[in-house]
């Protein structure tokens, strides 16, 4: 005799009628007011229904000059050297001075400033001889340079890569990009 209905029916069954109470336990206990009542947001949210569909415009040609962009590199460098050399002073006040850790600290501020100095003698011979904002980043075996779009040719990419050969030693990598 063929059942009409089978085990797995009856699961099917059960499982669905689980949903259910689950989905109606929910919405007992969350409460059943409008989830996307725009009345009673706070003035800096938005809803869903306003965010729904919306399209909007965003145009990306808002170039910054490149002035602009050397300084905000610039300042941005500095913070992050500040910060560096804040938390390699507060180890070497922290510690022994005869400590592995106080004596690394010295060790790497003393090659931080040496690398500042070197980045900053760079930058000032790139800018007088290539007549450019420039940004310099002197890694262990690699250099990073960023000159103005418009002075990029062959004759800066080569007086750039002079001046840094000059004043950099164990230079394998030079990569001169344009802003």
């Amino acid at each position: 005799m063929n059942m009409i209905i089978g085990k797995k029916q009856i699961v099917m069954a059960s499982l669905v009628a689980a949903l259910g109470l689950a989905v109606f336990v929910n919405w007992y206990y969350t409460g059943n007011e409008n989830l996307l009542d725009t009345e009673n947001l706070p003035a800096n949210e938005t809803s869903q229904q306003e965010i729904l569909g919306a399209a909007e415009y965003v145009d990306n040609t808002a170039e910054q000059s490149a002035d602009e962009y050397f300084a905000a590199a610039k300042l941005d460098r500095t913070t992050a050297r500040d910060e560096a050399v804040e938390t390699l002073q507060t180890v070497i006040d922290s510690c022994d001075p005869s400590s592995e850790a106080a004596v690394a600290a010295v060790l790497e501020l003393s090659a931080l400033n040496s690398s500042i100095l070197l980045e900053n003698e760079v930058e000032s011979l790139i800018t007088a001889k290539v007549n450019s904002n420039c940004i310099c980043k002197i890694d262990e075996k690699a250099v990073e340079i960023v000159v103005e779009e418009e002075i990029l040719n062959d004759e800066s990419v080569l007086a750039i890569s002079d001046i840094v050969y000059a004043n950099c030693e164990n230079v394998e990598n030079i990569r001169i990009t344009g802003a």
